[in-house]
Parts: structure tokens; C-alpha cells; sequence
């Protein structure tokens, strides 16, 4: 069983000071087995071309990363939720990975903000998005017009009191990705997410008429979008 050990953020800024020192040429020293994760998490980073490259790369690269955790037997829910393991992933073993998508020093999304650790973002955004057991049409709904990168910091961003409520959010992604309003998507989707966030303080969704399917209904209606 592969161990991750502890690796706080000072531990990543003294990596990632390293890796900026070298302009990203020298990679962190790893043991046998992250040096196999390494290897392995290579052969995923997307070859993606077009308007939506970032956004589309962001994607792909989250559903290869979420297909190759599911099946290792060291991952869990547990490390899902652990920043500690998704500095390991970003700052020392794929930095170079993250400096594709992000430039080399662009901390954030190594280490500095825990939620847009760009390995972290991307597996919680297919998480929270997944149709179980087809990822087809996981990637299908995320690849329609509404979504942007914007979407996937609305989403992961957003977590709750009692963090996220998965079936919510899985049910809120897919009706808005056939979702139409007069205005922006993109400000739909921020409004849905913030009324949804003022509801749940006083509803419970799988108790409103029609259960979590006619509550999401209700929240882009209610906002004049058509679903």
C-alpha cells in the first residue's frame, strides 16, 4: 500500500521555490512508488486543440485522473479530502503537469489555495458531475456551451456547512447543461448556485415536491431559465 505522508504548505513552498528557481527544468526526487505515479499520471495529460482548449483540457485531464484513482487500491474518499494529498500530486509529483495547464509558478493552483490545486479542482469537478457508471455522458454534459472554467470554480468552490451534497450537485450540473436563459449561462449558474446555497439553510432538498429533481427544477426556473 502506497503511504502519503504529511506535506504541509510550508513543505510546498519550499518545493515550489526549487521549481521556480529552475524554471521548471528539475522535477522533485521521488521513492519507487510516487515515482511510478509519476510515470503513470504522464501518459494523461490531453493532447486538446480548439476555442475551449483550457476549458476541454481541464476536463479530459479530470476524467483520466478520476478513471486511474478509482483503480488504485491506495486511493480513497478519505485522501479525496485530504489537501495534504493533492500538494504531494501537484507540487512533487507532477508539478510539470500542472505548469502545462498553469505555467510553472502560478501557486495557486499548485498549493497556495487548496481549492484550486488544479489536480484537486478537476477529480472534485468530474466527482460532483458523474453520471455513476456512464462517463460518457459525464463528459457529454460537461462538454455542453454552458460550461467554462468558471463552472468548475463555482462548483468546487462551493462545498456547504455540511460540505457537498453530491446527488444535489450532480442533479444542478446536469439540468444546467441543457439550461437556457435570456442573459449569460455563466451568471445563471453563479445565481443558481448562490439561491441554492441560501435554500438548503431552510429546505431540505429531498423533501421538497418532486425530491432533489423538482427542487434543481425549481431553482432555475425560479430564475427564469428554461430546463
Amino acid at each position: 500500500m502506497i503511504q502519503f505522508s504529511k506535506f504541509t504548505k510550508e513543505d510546498a513552498a519550499s518545493a515550489m521555490k526549487e521549481w521556480i528557481e529552475s524554471e521548471g527544468e528539475v522535477l522533485p526526487s521521488l521513492s519507487k512508488s510516487h515515482a511510478q505515479i509519476r510515470e503513470d499520471i504522464e501518459k494523461l495529460y490531453p493532447e486538446v486543440e480548439g476555442e475551449r482548449k483550457e476549458y476541454f483540457t481541464d476536463v479530459e485531464m479530470g476524467i483520466a485522473l478520476y478513471e486511474y484513482l478509482a483503480k488504485q487500491d491506495w486511493f480513497s474518499m478519505r485522501l479525496a479530502a485530504d489537501d495534504s494529498f493533492w500538494r504531494i500530486m501537484t507540487v512533487l509529483i507532477a508539478p510539470h503537469l500542472v505548469a502545462r495547464r498553469w505555467n510553472y509558478d502560478n501557486l495557486d493552483h499548485y498549493y497556495l489555495r487548496p481549492r484550486r490545486n488544479w489536480f484537486r479542482a478537476i477529480w472534485w469537478y468530474i466527482y460532483l458531475s458523474l453520471v455513476p457508471t456512464k462517463m460518457y455522458k459525464t463528459r457529454d454534459i460537461l462538454k455542453s456551451q454552458n460550461f467554462s472554467t468558471d463552472t468548475i470554480e463555482a462548483i468546487v468552490e462551493r462545498p456547504g456547512n455540511e460540505g457537498f451534497n453530491v446527488k444535489l450537485y450532480r442533479k444542478i450540473v446536469e439540468y444546467y447543461s441543457v439550461a437556457r436563459c435570456e442573459g449569460s449561462t455563466s451568471d445563471l449558474f453563479r445565481s443558481v448556485m448562490k439561491l441554492n446555497t441560501a435554500r438548503v439553510m431552510v429546505m431540505e432538498p429531498a423533501l421538497c415536491e418532486g425530491g432533489i429533481d423538482g427542487y434543481v427544477r425549481a431553482l432555475f426556473e425560479d430564475l427564469n431559465a428554461e430546463v
